[in-house]
């Protein structure tokens, strides 16, 4: 119970980094389960990579370009030139 209870208050990096510890600590047979596993349920590819490489898939780059036009629609924004002058510092 009390494991199940600190698995499900770990953070999402806190799980992806305890599961590099446990891949590093599997069998041959575990670890090919867990390969089917994950590219099973990796179906989409990325449509490009954040720069701190995190994948941008499709499916999700509509919501936030729909986001992204909808705070340019309530007016914000900066102009061209306004970035101009920004640029040059």
């Amino acid at each position: 119970m009390e494991i199940q209870l600190k698995q499900m208050l770990m953070s999402t990096v806190d799980k992806r980094a305890a599961l590099h510890h446990l891949i590093d600590e599997a069998n041959e047979a575990f670890i090919e389960a867990a390969f089917l596993i994950f590219t099973a349920a990796q179906t989409e590819k990325p449509y490009g990579y954040e720069v701190d490489g995190t994948p941008i898939y499709a499916s999700k780059l509509g919501a936030e370009l729909d986001k992204e036009i909808t705070a340019a629609e309530n007016g914000n924004y900066i102009t061209a030139q306004e970035l101009d002058e920004i640029s040059k510092g």
